[in-house]
């Protein structure tokens, strides 16, 4: 609690302080190395905050806490290498949490391993049949793939489990473009802006599958208006551009 005031006020040097002496007072407690650890990483030192997560799991090895916040750390940290390693470990010792099985299956994309990062997909969708982001994953990969009818009845799944998603109905739009149904892709994205008009990404897509389709008025016509809605984000710029 007072570390988390003086953070706030950006006395970092008294944060860092205070939650030493915290651990200084109970050096079996993970509780403060793993708060110090936090602090750490919000100031950019990445390398001490893993090191405090080491500390706790040489503690308590297998300690859930330490497990996935170090192994998430990495992930957000683009350390990709290293997080695999982190993951693996945390599903060594908790096979059955999904969501460490969904984080390692991203990672393993990221680095080119589509056809495990199919398999630890799959293994979150068994341990969680409702996990809807799963299945949405799942989806894009097997479109990306080429199996095609498998892809879109997994994005179906995962549609009927979250029907409100709009990140899912944008899936649903990509895994229609991959199978080359550019009419299916197409309405899929207008039902996203439905649901939500400022929903930039789906705009600035549905523009680029126009475009593939032949209807270019159409297509520039979204691809400025994605321009228009980003503010200017130089990514749609790019795209609208090239159109």
């Amino acid at each position: 609690m007072i570390a988390d005031i003086a953070a706030r006020c950006e006395l970092i040097d008294d944060a860092d302080r205070i939650l030493l002496h915290a651990i200084a007072l109970a050096p079996s407690d993970p509780a403060p190395r793993i708060a110090l650890a936090k602090f750490r990483q919000q100031i950019r030192r990445m390398d001490d905050a893993i090191q405090l997560f080491d500390q706790v799991l040489t503690l308590q090895p297998g300690h859930f806490g330490a497990l996935s916040l170090k192994a998430l750390m990495l992930l957000q940290a683009r350390r990709l290498d290293e997080a695999e390693t982190a993951y693996r470990d945390f599903i060594q010792t908790w096979p059955g949490n999904e969501d460490a099985w969904m984080n390692l299956a991203s990672i393993l994309s990221s680095l080119g391993r589509y056809g495990e990062s199919v398999a630890a997909y799959r293994t979150a969708i068994a341990l969680n049949p409702g996990y809807a982001t799963a299945r949405q994953w799942l989806a894009i990969h097997l479109a990306d793939d080429g199996k095609f009818d498998e892809a879109i009845a997994e994005i179906e799944r995962a549609r009927r489990l979250d029907p409100l998603s709009p990140i899912i109905h944008t899936a649903a739009g990509a895994v229609r473009y991959f199978a080359r149904d550019y009419a299916g892709s197409i309405a899929e994205y207008r039902a996203v802006l439905r649901m939500r008009p400022q929903f930039t990404i789906a705009l600035a897509l549905m523009g680029r599958v126009m475009l593939i389709d032949g209807q270019v008025g159409p297509a520039v016509d979204a691809l400025r208006q994605s321009v228009e809605r980003s503010g200017g984000d130089p990514s749609y710029r790019a795209v609208y551009a090239a159109a």
